[in-house]
Order: C-alpha cells, then structure tokens, then sequence
C-alpha cells in the first residue's frame, strides 16, 4: 500500500500535466473552437472514464438485441489493435487483425447488424449511413471521450468494485479523464454486480456516484450460459463438476473465473494480456499443458471474444482431438429490465432532427 503511494506522488506531476490536456480539450469543444457534429439519426454512446474492460461488447450486445426487432440498428467502433486504418466494413469472414476482435464478434453473432470501424467517428458515420441506408440507430462503442461527435444521449459503464469514482487519473490511475466529466452520462450503470446485491449495497453505490437529478442509474450483472461445443454447436455443456482448462485474453477476467471456481475445485486459469494475438507457440504450449492435466472429465474452456483470435488456430485443436468449448455471457439487469428497455425506447421515439 505504502509502496502504491510513493507510485503516485511519483507520477502526480504527470498526471496535472494531463489533467491540463484534457481540460483544454473539453474546453475548446464546449466554447465551440472544435466542432462536435451531430446526426439526422440517433446515435447511442456507449463507454466509461476507466481504462479496461467494463462489459462495453457485452452491454452493446443487449442493446442490439433489444432494438433490433424494431429498428435497423448499425454499430460503429475504432476496432482496437486492428492493423488496418480508416473506415471498413465488418462481414463475418473478415480476419479479426483487420477489423478487431469484438467487432468481428458482434457482427458474427448479429450478422444482421451493421457492423463498422473507424478511428475518425464523425467521417466514419456518414459512411455507415451511406452504406447502409436503412440503419435507424447506431451504437457508438466506447466513445465517451470522442468529443467530436454529439452523441443523442450517452450510456456510461462503471465496474462494480473498481468505480469511476474511486480511482485516480491516468498515469496514477485508470480514468481517462476526470470523475465530474460523469456528468455528460444520461445513463450510469455499474456492471458486473454481484447477483445478490442488496437494497442497502445498491443504496451505498447511489450514495457513492451520486447522480444528478437528471441522470439514471442500473445496476447490472453477467449471466453465463450453457457453453457450447465450437466444432459442434449442438452440443452443449455444463461445467460443474469437471477439470477445467480456462484461457483469457480479456481486460478482467475476474468474473469468468469466479465463476468457474464456484463450479469446479479442480482448474486451471491461463491468462493472456487483453486483445492478445495467440501465437502459434502460445497454443501449443496451451494445449500441451492442457494434455498433461489429469482428470477424467476434461473441458478446454474460453471466451468469444477470445475466440476470435483462437480461430486461426482451430486446426491445432481439431488434429490433437480436442474440443473447444466457449462460454457466452450476457447482460442481465438487477433492477426492473424493463425500466432500462423502456428508457432507451422511449428516448428513441422522442428523437427529433
């Protein structure tokens, strides 16, 4: 602990330094020097002041499935780490090296979505409503600090047991910018709860993020289902019970693993940097230490988003016989769902020109 401080005042002349950027910055958008542009459709922003993984894929997921039965929904994102620049298309054949991994995986598994990349949102919008004529609303990820773009309304995530409101500014902690910068969020929700938070928890947390009158505040959790087979998505399987071989390659992957630990006494977490680009030699070594575990009931267990990048190596797998199995996960809310659905909709159908 003492060590952590020491860390900080080191780097407390660089984080003001920082700090100025950044408030010249918003300065210049909020007194209109830079242009922030807005759009003849709406546009949903979804994102987080933290640095790391707050659920943004997952929370993006949920809103595609719940809009999409009305509306044509499109989704844009830079494509972090991709080795391409400007503005592409997703289609579900493309190399994840060349759009990034959790777009291709949104466009996979929402083939009916329409799915974008690039760095320059307000160019690259334009271009996914003239590709794409009939998207009604676009979902902008992790896009909270793109100020040139007026998003309709902002939806930001903060993680249950790492909030916004308890961390530093970069470099001495993880926000991307200042905690009262909260107050751009129409919409707050702590993700990755505990299933049985309490009225009194939830009460603290309200407490603790203090929304304005104005701004809403969820709470919402993750809720994995059965994994299935990648080779044979028929068959499905419960991991209780047996020895598990976890690979991740995810910004925290603390709730996977507990969730793995509450099910099974016997396995073993490999984990890789997030977004990181699995090597040969690193799902050789994978497999061989998977191999080596004893265990009569043995299941190779991954995430999707780390499936993308596995999949270039699918045929290691299939000529060693193993079978890989993936863990979905969704977002589950712990309030009334319907109140979060009704707001997004409501808003939607307020939206004017």
């Amino acid at each position: 602990m003492i060590d952590n401080w020491i860390i900080r005042i080191i780097l407390f002349p660089f984080t003001i330094l920082y700090w100025i950027l950044i408030l010249i910055r918003n300065l210049l958008y909020e007194t209109g020097l830079l242009r922030s542009v807005s759009f003849d459709v709406p546009v949903i922003s979804v994102g987080n002041l933290n640095t790391g993984g707050t659920g943004k894929t997952p929370m993006i997921e949920y809103l595609i499935r719940q809009l999409q039965p009305f509306v044509r929904v499109g989704v844009l994102s830079r494509g972090y780490k991709r080795k391409t620049k400007g503005y592409r298309n997703v289609q579900p054949q493309d190399p994840y090296t060349k759009v990034g991994d959790e777009p291709l995986q949104i466009k996979k598994k929402y083939p009916a979505a329409a799915v974008a990349v690039g760095e320059d949102r307000s160019l690259a919008i334009p271009q996914l409503l003239q590709n794409y004529e009939d998207v009604q609303v676009v979902l902008l990820d992790d896009a909270f600090q793109h100020r040139a773009v007026t998003p309709y309304f902002h939806i930001l995530l903060t993680e249950y047991g790492n909030l916004y409101t308890q961390d530093y500014l970069l470099p001495m902690g993880r926000l991307r910018e200042p905690r009262r910068n909260a107050a751009r969020a129409d919409i707050i929700i702590v993700t990755k709860c505990p299933r049985d938070l309490s009225p009194d928890e939830k009460n603290k947390l309200r407490e603790e993020i203090k929304p304005a009158s104005d701004q809403h505040l969820f709470f919402s959790t993750l809720r994995y289902h059965t994994a299935y087979n990648v080779f044979d998505t028929n068959e499905r399987v419960l991991p209780d019970g047996k020895t598990i071989f976890l690979l991740t390659g995810i910004a925290n992957p603390d709730s996977i693993t507990r969730f793995v630990r509450e099910r099974s006494s016997d396995y073993f977490h490999r984990r890789f940097p997030d977004h990181y680009a699995f090597r040969k030699h690193d799902v050789a070594n994978v497999i061989d230490t998977y191999e080596k575990m004893e265990g009569e009931e043995k299941m190779f267990l991954t995430t999707e988003k780390d499936l993308i990048r596995l999949e270039p190596h699918f045929h290691y797998f299939m000529r060693k016989k193993i079978d890989l199995f993936a863990l979905p996960i969704e977002v589950e809310f712990l309030d009334d769902e319907t109140e979060f659905t009704d707001l997004v909709k409501d808003k939607l159908l307020k939206f004017k020109v």
